[in-house]
């Protein structure tokens, strides 16, 4: 399960506690459950790029210059923090 998911799973069981702010908690039960088929995306993207960063390593001609990310912390802050590489 994904944090996205994880998520969304406290969201219902609180709403199934109380009747308190159960509207915003609707919200953002709804909100969350949009945004899975992007965090799905995002997760086959970095699956894909580990792969192809295996693939290039391999290779004895390999120049981390030649290639858009070095490692997955180079990765991760380039598609989710917005760090300029």
């Amino acid at each position: 399960m994904t944090a996205l998911q994880e998520l969304i799973e406290i969201i219902k069981d609180k709403r199934k506690e109380s009747e308190i702010s159960n509207t915003l908690l609707r919200f953002c039960q709804v909100e969350a459950e949009k945004l899975l088929e992007k965090e799905k995306e995002q997760i086959i993207d970095a699956f894909e790029n580990g792969e192809y960063m295996v693939f290039v390593k391999e290779r004895l001609d390999y120049d981390h210059e030649d290639y858009e990310f070095n490692d997955s912390e180079e990765f991760y802050k380039v598609k989710y923090e917005n760090t300029q590489k």
